[in-house]
């Protein structure tokens, strides 16, 4: 679950929360190490026009939970970059919300000035997570269950340690 191929290396895979390579000619896979200690219940691996690669996983039950962006740094190296989280909706999605953190500085740690918050849940993706609604130029597009209208989140540039700069409003 949560697997995706490195679309720069296309005998490299994540999935599991761990990444793996697969040796072409004996056909085997070996675990390079696990990135996360979460779930990933849809994966999927974009470019950034910074140049840098990025992994984007899902963790959203029925529109609820979050979105995480990894960036590659290496063989099972990666560094958490951005994280959307709706799971403030309970069972009010419209009465919950929805927070965006987007690292500045590259310590992987929220600080108060890198998290947005607004009212209603912004839901990314379809029914049991098995799909992620992103563009191929890093843009979430998300059912806003406030107002019920389609919201785009295209980055507007990276922060300086490479997070892609989203902002909610």
């Amino acid at each position: 679950s949560g697997a995706a191929i490195d679309p720069r290396d296309p005998n490299l895979m994540v999935g599991e929360a761990c990444e793996w390579r697969l040796d072409p000619a004996t056909g085997r896979s070996a675990c390079l190490g696990a990135f996360d200690t979460s779930f990933h219940d849809y994966a999927t691996f974009r470019e950034g026009s910074n140049g840098r690669l990025y992994l984007f996983t899902n963790q959203m039950r029925y529109g609820t939970g979050k979105v995480q962006v990894w960036e590659r740094l290496g063989d099972a190296r990666y560094a958490l970059r951005a994280t959307l989280d709706n799971g403030l909706a309970g069972a009010d999605k419209a009465a919950g919300a929805t927070k965006l953190w987007v690292d500045a500085n590259g310590d992987g740690v929220e600080q108060p000035d890198e998290i947005q918050q607004q009212d209603g849940a912004l839901a990314c993706a379809g029914s049991n997570s098995w799909s992620l609604n992103l563009g191929p130029d890093l843009a979430l597009y998300g059912l806003d269950q406030k107002d019920k209208r389609l919201k785009a989140l295209a980055p507007e540039g990276f922060t300086a340690c490479g997070a892609p700069r989203y902002d909610l409003t």
